[in-house]
């Protein structure tokens, strides 16, 4: 069969059906075959007779397109973290006191306790009045213990040269994170599941072809579809596909740009996470089956990519001073990840013990 150049153009344009041009089957033709040739000195034969039932199920015919750009940006710059600690120019500050402190020491009977005279006011190592009173003593004639409450309260100035240093637990995170992605769908089920899936991300079509002359074109793949059993593949997500990529190689349709950027600068005293993540397509299935019967997954999955795919995380400025214990924080002082996936599909099926099915 020669295919033309306008034959070409017609088979890329009919990615427009998927914008519902066309009517569209319900579930399209989807036939699962496997030719094996095995050469082997012994003959196995085994047979498998599944008696399950199967509490419910999950079917799904879908395409996710995204025709465009799919920008992420997240710039983070100039954070100082003042320790409220160090308060003042000078690097001291004030510090409140009111505590109560019990003293238990021994005496004899020769020692009268109402000669512990309460406390008068004091001068304290800075500047500030720090003052104690006693609150009371009491006197174990037996054991000769005696016991004294004390109360001392007040302002006092505590110089820079007095504080202690900073431990690196109690640093501030700093969190900086952008994420792009074109096409995304997440799938959680506990009853078998049928999926007919498609996902497509392109730039846009070429501006020399017009939304009438592509949706002409592409009425005319349908009407050749319907006539020529060897045109086509019968699976719509199937034929769009190999249309993506004959409009890519063509010129009808241009590549797009999924790009995500983190950007972190100037960061005084903290922990810096910078995360960068692009996408263009992406499914994640997860089948947690209630019943053994429900451990059933049939899919048949399509991904097309037609853009360029980045991601950028960058961290500079950053600077940590008068903190001890650092191989104590809970992560890195500095994390910068940057991740770029043009497809990605992930699916997990989790079946309970067959030898609990009837409990």
């Amino acid at each position: 069969m020669k295919i033309t150049k306008t034959l070409l153009l017609a088979s890329a344009s009919v990615m427009v059906l998927g914008f519902g041009a066309t009517s569209a089957k319900a579930f399209d033709d989807v036939d699962w075959e496997w030719n094996k040739v095995v050469t082997s000195t012994e003959n196995i034969t085994v047979n498998i007779d599944d008696n399950f039932d199967i509490s419910g199920l999950v079917e799904i015919e879908k395409i996710q397109m995204n025709i465009g750009d799919v920008t992420a940006n997240s710039i983070v710059s100039g954070i100082t973290n003042s320790d409220p600690g160090t308060g003042g120019e000078n690097g001291g500050g004030f510090v409140n006191i009111d505590e109560t402190f019990t003293f238990v020491t021994t005496t004899d009977d020769s020692v009268d306790p109402s000669i512990v005279l309460p406390a008068g006011p004091n001068e304290g190592n800075g500047t500030g009045p720090l003052s104690g009173e006693l609150l009371g003593d009491t006197l174990d004639e037996g054991s000769d213990q005696l016991t004294l409450t004390f109360r001392a309260f007040g302002e006092v100035e505590v110089p820079a040269s007095e504080i202690n240093v900073k431990d690196a637990v109690d640093l501030p995170l700093v969190n900086s994170v952008a994420t792009a992605v074109a096409n995304n769908q997440s799938i959680n089920s506990t009853v078998a599941t049928n999926l007919h899936d498609a996902q497509y991300n392109f730039g846009g079509f070429d501006p020399i072809f017009g939304d009438r002359q592509i949706v002409e074109a592409g009425t005319n793949v349908a009407a050749i579809d319907e006539n020529d059993d060897e045109f086509g593949t019968g699976n719509t997500h199937t034929d769009i596909l190999i249309a993506g990529v004959l409009g890519g190689l063509l010129g009808v349709i241009e590549p797009g740009n999924v790009s995500a950027t983190s950007s972190v600068s100037g960061i005084t005293d903290a922990q810096v996470n910078s995360e960068a993540t692009a996408v263009g397509n992406n499914l994640s299935v997860n089948l947690d089956a209630a019943t053994p019967g429900d451990a059933f997954l049939v899919a048949d999955l399509t991904q097309f990519n037609y853009a360029d795919v980045s991601a950028s995380s960058t961290v500079t400025g950053v600077s940590v001073t008068g903190y001890t214990n650092l191989d104590a924080l809970d992560g890195a002082l500095v994390n910068s990840v940057a991740t770029a996936v043009g497809n990605n599909v992930s699916i997990t099926v989790n079946s309970p013990d067959v030898s609990s099915a009837g409990e």
